[in-house]
């Protein structure tokens, strides 16, 4: 049960996050909607966890 109810908070919290995004980029030109992902990118863990992996390689 309890595993039910995380799944349904993450699912909402998801769906109020991509409609922030949509109400914040409305108005962008593509090129700066283009920025705005590529920051979010850059501030993902995501990014954090890549980079980390390329310095190990070097």
């Amino acid at each position: 049960m309890k595993k039910t109810e995380l799944n349904f908070d993450f699912l909402a919290h998801q769906e109020l996050c991509q409609e922030k995004i949509y109400k914040e980029i409305q108005t962008f030109s593509y090129q700066e909607q283009i920025q705005y992902y590529h920051e979010l990118i850059a501030n993902s863990t995501l990014e954090k966890f890549w980079n980390s992996i390329k310095t190990k390689k070097k």
